[in-house]
């Protein structure tokens, strides 16, 4: 865009030339490219990775944000809001139905498992959108068109906070802190697992039996189906 076109009223033009590319790239609606899912089973049923997480929502959800003075020059979406409104948003109270310290955990929860939070502002309080339920529909002339919950209810991009973790792939969606160990966390599973099923199907550990004398067919035969009865897996 000419440095004109803002005067004479044109903003039809793409603001980046190359956006274009990007969005058809990403497609219209860009989907998170990790599998959520398999984050979510491992933290719900694998206690090292739902003690770890939990460690970290934990102790983030409980550090206070320090609110500074408005920054000249920047273009607010919202006109002369109060500083201590913004610290009774961010410390105190966000909406009318969460406490400060539920509406952290579920952000950071969301940011560690799907790599992304989305909050809704609706120019008086801070609501939590779950993050794996949010679609990023790409604009093929500025950067995002709108936001859309399973696709029914939409969203401007001036209405949602979007706070994105770190990817090589997209602009848009981030990417799960967890993704390095999930060639680890599906192993585990397994093992897990294998582990419950052992047993359960009758398997017993192998055993060898020494006598230190001679024993006849009659003794061997007695002593095994006296071992077998005793020690059946399927009787406990």
């Amino acid at each position: 865009m000419a440095w004109y076109d803002r005067i004479l009223g044109r903003s039809d033009e793409k603001l980046n030339p190359s956006q274009y590319v990007i969005s058809r790239n990403e497609g219209l609606t860009v989907d998170s490219r990790e599998i959520v899912t398999n984050y979510r089973n491992a933290y719900e049923q694998l206690e090292i990775v739902n003690r770890a997480v939990n460690m970290i929502v934990d102790d983030v959800s409980e550090i206070p944000f320090s609110v500074g003075d408005k920054i000249t020059g920047t273009n607010s979406i919202l006109k002369q809001i109060r500083k201590s409104k913004v610290n009774l948003l961010l410390n105190i109270e966000p909406n009318p139905f969460q406490d400060i310290s539920t509406f952290r955990r579920n952000l950071i929860t969301d940011f560690l498992i799907d790599g992304n939070i989305f909050i809704y502002f609706d120019g008086v309080h801070l609501y939590h959108l779950p993050a794996n339920k949010i679609n990023i529909h790409a604009s093929d002339s500025t950067y995002i068109e709108k936001f859309t919950f399973n696709e029914v209810i939409s969203y401007k991009p001036s209405e949602i906070i979007h706070i994105k973790d770190n990817s090589f792939y997209s602009i848009y969606r981030g990417v799960s802190r967890l993704k390095p160990a999930l060639r680890t966390m599906v192993l585990m599973r397994s093992m897990r697992d294998f582990q419950d099923n052992f047993f359960k199907n009758g398997a017993v550990p192998g055993l060898v039996l020494k006598s230190p004398n001679t024993l006849s067919e009659r003794i061997k035969e007695r002593m095994l189906q006296s071992w077998s009865t005793r020690y059946n897996p399927k009787n406990g």
